[in-house]
């Protein structure tokens, strides 16, 4: 499959491909389907079939963890390549909100909150489903994980040999959820970091020592897939004597490039992947998709047009951030009023808000499509419930109770 299909695979991200239960994007799908069926027929993790040829799974980008774990499996189950993202979409989506929904259900203390909460909740979970595709990952790993910090945040209690493995297990689910979807964990670490190193009661050292053993757990997970790189690449290049490894970077320009497509502009600038392929080879004919030096031209292209028209850029930012808050308005709904009248301690609101505003970055600086931000969704709703808590519990909101008719 050369660019060019490539290009008309991906041409449209908000057309998804219905699956039996689920969604995934038209690339990620057929890119899925080639990775099964090259683990079938070598046995070889991140070796894709397409066609008659075997190529390094997914080239394009260094989102491979998805694609290792569903043709594992797939092998295991005897299971289509649409039968395995069914369930790993399932496992990613349900027991993370199950769990933490029983977590966050525990850090509110008001009636009236839980409610709010679970109301909220269901609109998220439906959303998120919705949305399908590996844009799940980030709100289920908020919703699952977060809870739990801010009760660990809250807690007294001083370091443990089960914190230490906490941590280390912690350090390796971060770097996988980075290697299934990039940066799907970024918001969480920023998150673990405000409330650890600003409320929670340990020394220095102690807080030094943990952010020692999260990055040991990431080290280790970082150093199994670099392992399955170099096995993919060593049996590959023992059958194509001139392969060539691929780019292990994931696309950033070429994404906030056409992100300057969300309104009309008079510089043919659309949110549709041709557009930055066609600029990049008009400056470089030869130029390949996604690689080093496409990313290096839509980068000088995305600050010359910086340079010649901020204004437009400023209207096209602000645009998007409009429909990004407007989303997060409806997502924090009467705890924005909370926290705009109360408000929490301010290293849990600096905590939740940090989140909040990495996940909206996809948004603001690709487009605001809904499968993008559901990340900062799941930060909004659990912000929300916490402020509306909060205000209730300190009495500083209070509800009218509802009288009933006497006989």
């Amino acid at each position: 499959m050369n660019d060019s299909t490539l290009l008309a695979l991906a041409a449209d991200s908000s057309q998804l491909a219905r699956l039996p239960f689920t969604k995934l994007m038209p690339i990620r799908y057929q890119e899925l389907s080639e990775a099964v069926a090259g683990f079938e027929r070598t046995g070889v993790p991140l070796v894709s079939l397409r066609g008659d040829s075997l190529i390094p799974t997914a080239g394009y980008t260094d989102d491979v963890g998805m694609y290792y774990l569903a043709s594992k499996l797939a092998a295991l189950f005897h299971l289509s390549a649409a039968a395995a993202w069914d369930i790993f979409f399932f496992l990613m989506l349900i027991p993370c909100f199950a769990i933490g929904f029983i977590g966050m259900v525990k850090v509110l203390e008001t009636r009236v909150a839980k409610v709010f909460y679970v109301v909220m909740f269901a609109i998220l979970f439906v959303t998120v489903y919705l949305s399908g595709d590996i844009y799940a990952l980030s709100p289920s790993l908020a919703m699952l994980i977060i809870p739990y910090l801010i009760r660990f945040s809250k807690s007294n209690s001083k370091p443990r040999a089960v914190h230490w493995a906490m941590f280390l297990m912690f350090g390796i689910m971060l770097m996988l959820a980075h290697l299934i979807r990039a940066h799907s964990a970024t918001a969480i670490v920023l998150v673990f970091g405000v409330l650890l190193f600003f409320e929670k009661g340990w020394t220095l050292r102690e807080k030094l020592l943990s952010l020692v053993v999260i990055a040991v757990g990431m080290l280790a997970m970082q150093v199994f897939f670099k392992t399955r790189y170099a096995e993919r690449d060593a049996y590959l290049a023992k059958l194509q004597p001139n392969y060539v490894v691929p780019p292990q970077a994931h696309p950033f320009w070429h994404n906030v490039y056409i992100g300057f497509g969300f309104l009309d502009n008079d510089y043919g600038i659309r949110y549709q992947d041709e557009i930055a392929f066609a600029k990049a080879k008009e400056i470089a004919p030869n130029v390949a998709l996604l690689d080093a030096e496409y990313e290096r031209i839509l980068r000088e292209e995305t600050f010359a047009l910086i340079k010649k028209n901020p204004l437009f850029v400023i209207r096209t930012l602000s645009a998007k951030a409009g429909v990004v808050g407007f989303y997060l308005l409806l997502f924090m709904n009467i705890g924005l009023l909370c926290a705009l009248r109360y408000g929490l301690n301010w290293q849990l609101e600096a905590a939740l808000i940090a989140g909040m505003a990495f996940n909206a970055l996809p948004g603001i600086l690709a487009v605001p499509y809904i499968p993008y931000l559901t990340g900062s969704f799941a930060f909004a709703v659990m912000y929300g419930a916490m402020q509306l808590d909060h205000a209730l519990k300190k009495g500083l909101l209070k509800f009218p109770k509802l009288k009933t008719a006497s006989n």
